[in-house]
Protein backbone atom coordinates (compact mmCIF):
# COMPACT_ATOMS: atom_id res chain seq x y z
CA UNK A 1 0.00 0.00 0.00
CA UNK A 2 2.63 2.53 1.22
CA UNK A 3 2.06 6.37 1.40
CA UNK A 4 0.50 6.57 -2.17
CA UNK A 5 -2.07 4.35 -1.23
CA UNK A 6 -2.46 6.37 2.09
CA UNK A 7 -2.57 9.44 -0.24
CA UNK A 8 -5.61 7.68 -2.20
CA UNK A 9 -7.46 7.25 1.13
CA UNK A 10 -6.66 10.11 2.49
CA UNK A 11 -8.04 12.15 -0.17
CA UNK A 12 -11.13 10.09 -0.94
CA UNK A 13 -12.15 10.43 2.64
CA UNK A 14 -11.09 14.33 2.31
CA UNK A 15 -13.36 14.54 -0.78
CA UNK A 16 -16.40 13.35 1.86
CA UNK A 17 -16.18 16.72 3.45
CA UNK A 18 -16.86 14.93 6.39
CA UNK A 19 -13.80 15.59 9.11
CA UNK A 20 -15.10 12.65 11.56
CA UNK A 21 -14.25 10.39 9.06
CA UNK A 22 -10.38 10.74 8.75
CA UNK A 23 -9.39 9.47 12.22
CA UNK A 24 -11.73 6.34 11.48
CA UNK A 25 -9.49 6.21 8.40
CA UNK A 26 -6.17 5.81 9.79
CA UNK A 27 -7.35 3.50 12.34
CA UNK A 28 -8.68 1.51 9.67
CA UNK A 29 -5.78 1.42 7.82
CA UNK A 30 -3.61 0.70 11.30
CA UNK A 31 -5.88 -2.40 11.84
CA UNK A 32 -6.04 -3.27 8.56
CA UNK A 33 -2.42 -3.56 8.04
CA UNK A 34 -2.18 -5.35 11.39
CA UNK A 35 -4.64 -8.04 10.28
CA UNK A 36 -2.27 -8.54 7.07
CA UNK A 37 0.53 -8.57 9.11
CA UNK A 38 -1.07 -11.20 11.36
CA UNK A 39 -2.22 -13.29 7.91
CA UNK A 40 1.74 -12.86 7.13
CA UNK A 41 2.89 -14.81 9.68
CA UNK A 42 4.22 -11.53 11.35
CA UNK A 43 2.74 -9.67 14.74
CA UNK A 44 0.22 -7.38 14.84
CA UNK A 45 2.54 -4.36 15.82
CA UNK A 46 4.53 -4.99 12.67
CA UNK A 47 1.46 -4.29 10.79
CA UNK A 48 0.44 -1.36 12.83
CA UNK A 49 4.35 0.03 12.63
CA UNK A 50 3.69 -0.54 8.98
CA UNK A 51 0.62 1.60 8.50
CA UNK A 52 2.39 4.43 10.51
CA UNK A 53 5.36 4.49 8.19
CA UNK A 54 2.66 5.10 5.46
CA UNK A 55 0.67 7.24 6.83
CA UNK A 56 3.31 9.34 7.57
CA UNK A 57 4.69 9.64 4.30
CA UNK A 58 1.10 10.56 3.06
CA UNK A 59 0.60 14.37 2.56
CA UNK A 60 -2.10 14.34 5.04
CA UNK A 61 0.15 13.39 7.74
CA UNK A 62 -0.25 16.53 10.10
CA UNK A 63 -3.95 16.14 9.65
CA UNK A 64 -3.83 12.94 10.87
CA UNK A 65 -1.70 13.09 13.25
CA UNK A 66 -3.90 16.26 14.71
CA UNK A 67 -7.16 13.76 14.42
CA UNK A 68 -5.44 10.68 16.29
CA UNK A 69 -3.90 12.74 18.45
CA UNK A 70 -6.83 12.27 21.10
CA UNK A 71 -7.38 8.96 20.77
CA UNK A 72 -3.73 8.43 22.15
CA UNK A 73 -4.00 9.84 24.83
CA UNK A 74 -7.23 8.07 25.54
CA UNK A 75 -5.11 4.69 24.87
CA UNK A 76 -2.35 5.95 27.12
CA UNK A 77 -4.73 6.38 29.98
CA UNK A 78 -6.29 2.92 29.79
CA UNK A 79 -3.06 1.72 29.44
CA UNK A 80 -1.30 3.15 32.62
CA UNK A 81 -4.98 2.50 34.67
CA UNK A 82 -4.44 -1.25 33.77
CA UNK A 83 -0.78 -1.35 34.70
CA UNK A 84 -1.81 0.24 38.19
CA UNK A 85 -4.58 -2.49 38.26
CA UNK A 86 -1.83 -5.02 37.86
CA UNK A 87 0.28 -3.40 40.78
CA UNK A 88 0.09 -5.56 43.95
CA UNK A 89 0.53 -3.08 46.97
CA UNK A 90 2.08 -5.39 49.18
CA UNK A 91 5.03 -6.09 47.28
CA UNK A 92 5.63 -2.55 46.47
CA UNK A 93 6.56 -2.27 50.93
Amino acid sequence: MGARGANSVALAVRRTLMPEIFPLAALVIAFGTAFGAVRLGFSPPIGAFLAGLALSGSRYAHQVFAEVLPLRDVFVAIFFTGIGMLLDPRVVR
